[in-house]
Formats: C-alpha cells, sequence, structure tokens
C-alpha cells in the first residue's frame, strides 16, 4: 500500500486503489501533486482530479484544466484513440464514476489497461481509447518505458475466506491491484479484485465466493481480453504531428540544378565539362587566375585545369 511522503491535512487516503475516499467538495485541491512510496511498486508521483467521464482502472486518461465559475478545475477523461494527439497523460488508480475525484498517476511503475501483451522494452502506443498496446505510427507513448508482463502472477498463500462472501483475508495485497484477475480453489471464474482496504489484508471480490477459501490465490495480469502490462511513467505523453519539410536555406524550395551539378531528392550527380555525369564530386584544383577580378574563387574540375 502506498504511504504519502508528505502528510498533507485533508489528503485522501493513498492505496494501491489511490483516491478510495471520493471527497466532493474536495478537500485537496485539484491538480495537486504529490509524492508516495510502496514496498512493491516503489516510489511515484500522483495529481487529484475530477473525473469528467466515467474511467475504469489504470485506463490512461487526459488531464486538462476546465474554468468553472471561478476556478479551473483539472478535468480526467479516458485518452481517445487518436494519432498524432500529443499532449501529457496519466494513469487512473481505480475506477472512477463521472463527477468524483481520484489519484492518478504521472510517474513511477504503473500498470496499465492495454488490448495486448507488450514485450518488456518494446515501444508502447494508444491502441484503442485510455489502453495501451502495439505501437502504431503517431500513437507511441513517449517518456515511458515498458517493463512487461501481462503474464505476471503473484500468488498469496494462506488467503481466507467463507464460502458465499465478497471478503478475502489475504497475508498481504503486494503485487495486487483493483481489477487484477483471481483464481484458486473457492474463487468463482472470472473473479476479479474490487478494492483493497487500507491495511493491505482484505481484498473485496467482484464475485462471491464458491466455497471455502483455504490456500493459496493467484493473481494473473491479463485474462486474455484485458491486459495489464506495466510501464513506468515519467510525466509521459503522446507522440505529436509530425511534419516534414521541402523548404532549403533561409525559406526557399531547393532548386533541382546547381552550377556544375545536378539535384534530385533521390541522388545527386555531378555535371562534367565534357557532358557526362557522375556519383561523386569531382577533385578540383586552383590556380591564381581563377580568382578574377571579383576576387571570388571558381572550382574548376581536375582535368580542365590539367588541359591548360
Amino acid at each position: 500500500m502506498y504511504a504519502l511522503l508528505e502528510q498533507l491535512a485533508g489528503t485522501p487516503a493513498l492505496g494501491m486503489a489511490i483516491g478510495q475516499v471520493n471527497q466532493n467538495p474536495p478537500l485537496t485541491p485539484p491538480g495537486q501533486l504529490i509524492g508516495a512510496v510502496d514496498p512493491w511498486w516503489g516510489a511515484g508521483e500522483f495529481v487529484y482530479a475530477y473525473a469528467a467521464a466515467a474511467i475504469p482502472a489504470f485506463q490512461l486518461c487526459n488531464i486538462r484544466p476546465s474554468f468553472q465559475t471561478n476556478q479551473y478545475r483539472f478535468d480526467a477523461s479516458p485518452t481517445p484513440n487518436v494519432a498524432n494527439l500529443g499532449g501529457d497523460v496519466a494513469v487512473a488508480m481505480e475506477a472512477l464514476a463521472a463527477g468524483q475525484y481520484g489519484w492518478f498517476c504521472v510517474a513511477g511503475v504503473v500498470p496499465v489497461s492495454s488490448t495486448a501483451a507488450v514485450a518488456a522494452a518494446a515501444a508502447i502506443g494508444l491502441a484503442a481509447a485510455g489502453q495501451l498496446g502495439a505501437n502504431s505510427a503517431g500513437k507511441q507513448l513517449l517518456n515511458a518505458s515498458c517493463l512487461g508482463s501481462s503474464a505476471t502472477t503473484v500468488v498469496k498463500a494462506n488467503c481466507i475466506a467463507a464460502p458465499g462472501t465478497t471478503l478475502l483475508q489475504v497475508p498481504n495485497s503486494d503485487g495486487w491491484f483493483p481489477g487484477v484477475y483471481l483464481s484458486g480453489t473457492g474463487i468463482a471464474a472470472g473473479t476479479t479484485v474490487l478494492s483493497v482496504d487500507g491495511s493491505g489484508r482484505y481484498v473485496t471480490l467482484s464475485t462471491a465466493t464458491t466455497a471455502s477459501v483455504a490456500g493459496s490465490v493467484t493473481a494473473t495480469y491479463n485474462n486474455a481480453v484485458i491486459f495489464y502490462n506495466l510501464v513506468k511513467l515519467n510525466r509521459s505523453f503522446l507522440q505529436g504531428a509530425i511534419t516534414c519539410s521541402t523548404l532549403g536555406r533561409f525559406g526557399k524550395a531547393p532548386k533541382r540544378t546547381r552550377p556544375w551539378g545536378l539535384f534530385s531528392f533521390r541522388r545527386v550527380l555531378w555535371r562534367m565539362q565534357d557532358g557526362t555525369s557522375q556519383a561523386t564530386p569531382p577533385v578540383c584544383h586552383l590556380r591564381e587566375e581563377d580568382r578574377g577580378g571579383s576576387g571570388r574563387v571558381r572550382h574548376r574540375p581536375a582535368a580542365e585545369v590539367q588541359g591548360h
């Protein structure tokens, strides 16, 4: 569970489900940045924001201030699946309904909802609204590193639960997070973690147990539909517009020909005095008389100089 590095009055509780305490109106000002540390995930940085739309847990979001009556409010919404979007992004640390406030990760290691598994160190990009996946043109997540792997499993031994309950007691919740998929004796198929309590010892399940639980329960970071790839963020942002200019020096379009040369966009040919062309520049020699009255030096091919 995350522990605050700065204890500020009115700051909401910080767990893996950061933003468990949804204040409305907020006691913590939206836009506030805080640092926190977790024994499993390490240190991170988080921003407090308003959910302008429903946001599933660990989705990629845009946070844009909007002016509300007499102040700016930091509004978060799932990032649209648009190429060359640009702009900074953050990851929602729990599911939020529209109108709730919660914490969003801007730096640190965090699972991110994705459409497919992405290998460690591979480029990762926007693949669907609010979700990452295989990188594609104009959609790369920059200033971020994919650590892999959505195939991660974290097993907790000595878990306890009564039949027909949604409360699971665990030795600790390190490596588990809301949305992770659970399996084990007495755990119903398709069960996920809904929330983790402040002590990290009790987990609320999405589906009631089918039998008593007295043993190991495994958390898997994907269900073959949603993949939670681990990503290291550092004030990350999406790729912006890519432009290409054909202008040459001084903002002028390059000419296709120059004295002694033929220029093209793919190849350069040098025109010789005898009418032939070659791909490499000719060897030139200078003579004193080549300076002329203007003081300019006229470069002449060696063959022409040697002929005099």
